[in-house]
């Protein structure tokens, strides 16, 4: 397929981080802020309402688009509103996600902690605080079942997050607990991130996937599902995303796969198709229900 690439002439200066499609326009987040692709001119442009901070993550939440940067922010309709700011940098986010069990609570990766914020019908998203003993600085998410959290960071630590919540069932953060987990456990060479794939967890090493065994509570290599990754790279490029396909698209050091899955549960892991962008610098994947 032919390959299209935007670069200065296109008004991109800076390292793109995160990219979403929202209300029929292309955002990109950047180390510099967040831009929007003007259709007319070919061109990013600035929006100037959210600050020039690095814009990891852009999260979607029905008619609104949530972007964490030096607080949090909304779009909708092609205007920018203020969710919570910054005061003094203590709401520095790196990533968001809301809660698939419940709805109106949405966890905020901030650099010095995990910040609580609840759905209000009239207000929209109100911070209700930070999960207490947290000081870590916070760039992944992933929920599981029971609806407890995993949240990784750049280091070698996980955590593992159990909210809590009142009589009424809305969040109680200062009930909030969290395990901490790190290399003593089994993982060697973490990278501190957490992935999700048809609801399965993946801890990221350098050369290596991990799983995390709750009866035993160690994590352990898994090198039959996506292979192995002998040249390594992971501390400085990765991702892993699935396609509405069910496809998993890899990025592990300058390795970039696209695994298919099978008829018997496993995936066809292709190598090549990748190969023309493989040696070039990036670390994410945005793909559209299009299948571009």
């Amino acid at each position: 397929s032919p390959l299209t690439q935007f670069t200065n002439q296109s008004g991109i200066n800076t390292a793109t981080l995160s990219l979403a499609r929202f209300e029929g326009k292309l955002y990109l987040g950047t180390t510099n802020g967040l831009l929007k692709f003007n259709s007319n001119t070919g061109k990013f442009d600035d929006i100037k309402d959210i600050p020039p901070n690095q814009t990891f993550n852009l999260v979607k939440d029905g008619n609104n688009l949530l972007v964490p940067n030096d607080g949090l922010f909304s779009i909708r309709n092609d205007k920018t509103t203020l969710v919570r700011p910054s005061i003094g940098g203590d709401m520095q986010l790196s990533s968001l996600v809301i809660s698939k069990h419940h709805p109106d609570m949405l966890i905020g990766g901030a650099t010095f902690g995990v910040a609580i914020f609840l759905r209000d019908a009239i207000k929209g998203w109100v911070f209700k605080g930070f999960v207490p003993g947290l000081d870590d600085q916070f760039w992944t998410f992933t929920e599981n079942k029971d609806g407890t959290f995993w949240a990784g960071t750049q280091n070698v630590s996980l955590y593992h997050i159990k909210p809590a919540f009142d009589e009424k069932g809305l969040p109680d953060v200062a009930r909030f607990k969290f395990e901490k987990y790190g290399e003593s456990d089994g993982i060697r060479k973490s990278l501190g991130a957490v992935f999700q794939v048809k609801g399965e967890n993946w801890f990221i090493a350098d050369s290596a996937l991990y799983k995390f065994d709750e009866k035993q509570k160690r994590f352990y290599p898994d090198s039959t599902t996506f292979g192995n990754f002998l040249k390594g790279g992971g501390n400085s490029e990765f991702d892993m995303q699935e396609d509405h396909a069910g496809r998993v698209w890899l990025r592990m050091g300058k390795e970039a796969i696209i695994a298919t899955p099978q008829p018997d549960g496993k995936y066809r892991l292709d190598k090549t198709s990748l190969l023309p962008v493989a040696d070039r610098t990036f670390s994410k994947f945005f793909i559209e229900s299009n299948g571009i």
